[in-house]
């Protein structure tokens, strides 16, 4: 009889743990997982930061607390970390009355984009772990990560023909009404610039600088129209590496830029260019032209270029330099430039393409672009 009583006692106590286990354990919990930046460079190591929360006074026997990430973004400690279509990572806490776990997790920046964490979940059992619990958590964080800056090494044949593109355009349009300072006498200066009050103080032939009567500026479009039947996107992701690199290059030397591009933000499914239709100079504009870069997702089908280039470029009478980044390179893409090119517009094509890819790389465009174009080879296979 004795052993009957306690059994149904126990199985009294049990049923009313069990009752307020499943009612209230993941109660008054607090699921936070974050990354410590909201931008980051690429191939940065940044943290994950983990932090689970009890704030009652009923203690949990275990919290397994589960978190995917994109595989852009890569644990450097791997333990605990199983990989699917994404980085699926699970931790065993205890967690006490009233208690607090935060945990950091270093992982590196491995690809260009935007990022959220695709699950959170915890669970947790009744003391007796006869049920166990789960509840998924809404995570709020992100982060973006800027494109991969392109080498000086790879770099400096375009900055090469840009400079010499705005150099010449500056020497036919000087102000000789407007000063700008005086340097030192070169063998090419004309005799009239010779300032000879300062000649005289300096011991040497000095000559007065006269400004430009057109600005430095320069139009960026980023054609990111696929360039193959394939539709691979190295290219693509090559091509927004430059435009980053080439822009903040530029902004290091004064010359402002509007950037305009037909690829898409991953959020608002808008063309990056109704976002940056204006010129940048600084430091903080070129910041926000990485983020816009970062944002582009290749899995949307761009937008029309021809009608970018139209819009942005045909219809604009000014006579800046407007430089088309573009892999793709058919018949309809040509006939745009031939466009611009009879109406009178400015141009520099830059054609990233595979040095592997025999088709790209001996493509020569017609004769009234190829004064214009500029081919720019990348290491490996597509």
């Amino acid at each position: 009889m004795t052993i009957i009583v306690f059994i149904i006692l126990i199985g009294i106590l049990t049923t009313i743990e069990l009752r307020i286990y499943m009612k209230h354990a993941l109660r008054k919990l607090d699921i936070d997982v974050h990354f410590s930046q909201e931008v980051a460079n690429f191939g940065d190591t940044i943290d994950v930061v983990e932090i689970a929360q009890n704030n009652k006074r009923l203690p949990l026997p275990f919290l397994i607390l589960k978190f995917e990430t994109p595989l852009a973004i890569k644990f450097l400690d791997m333990t605990n970390v199983t990989i699917t279509d994404n980085f699926y990572r699970e931790d065993m806490l205890t967690m006490g009355a009233h208690s607090r776990h935060t945990r950091k997790i270093k992982v590196n920046c491995q690809a260009r984009g935007f990022y959220t964490f695709p699950r959170v979940n915890a669970s947790t059992s009744d003391l007796l772990l006869i049920k166990k619990m789960g509840k998924d958590f809404t995570p709020n964080s992100s982060i973006t990560i800027l494109p991969k800056i392109i080498s000086n090494k790879e770099l400096q044949p375009l900055m090469s023909v840009t400079f010499s593109e705005t150099t010449a355009r500056r020497t036919l349009l000087t102000d000789p009404f407007s000063f700008a300072g005086i340097r030192e006498y070169q063998p090419t200066d004309p005799m009239r610039s010779i300032n000879w009050t300062a000649s005289a103080k300096a011991g040497d032939f000095m000559v007065n600088t006269n400004t430009s009567t057109s600005d430095r500026h320069i139009n960026l479009f980023l054609n990111l129209d696929f360039y193959n039947t394939k539709k691979s996107d190295a290219l693509l992701e090559k091509s927004i590496s430059l435009a980053y690199s080439y822009m903040m290059e530029l902004c290091n030397q004064g010359i402002s830029v509007s950037f305009f591009s037909n690829g898409k933000d991953i959020v608002s499914g808008s063309p990056v260019s109704d976002m940056s239709d204006s010129a940048s100079s600084g430091s903080t504009s070129i910041g926000q032209r990485g983020i816009e870069l970062a944002r582009i997702d290749l899995k949307k089908p761009a937008s029309s270029m021809t009608e970018l280039l139209e819009e942005y470029c045909l219809k604009n009478f000014s006579d800046n330099l407007n430089v088309i980044i573009s892999a793709n390179y058919d018949e309809k893409f040509r006939a745009s430039l031939s466009k611009l090119i009879t109406n009178g517009k400015r141009i520099l094509w830059i054609m990233p393409c595979s040095n592997s890819d025999k088709l790209s790389s001996k493509m020569e465009p017609e004769a009234d672009i190829a004064p214009y174009f500029h081919r720019w080879e990348v290491v490996g296979r597509d």
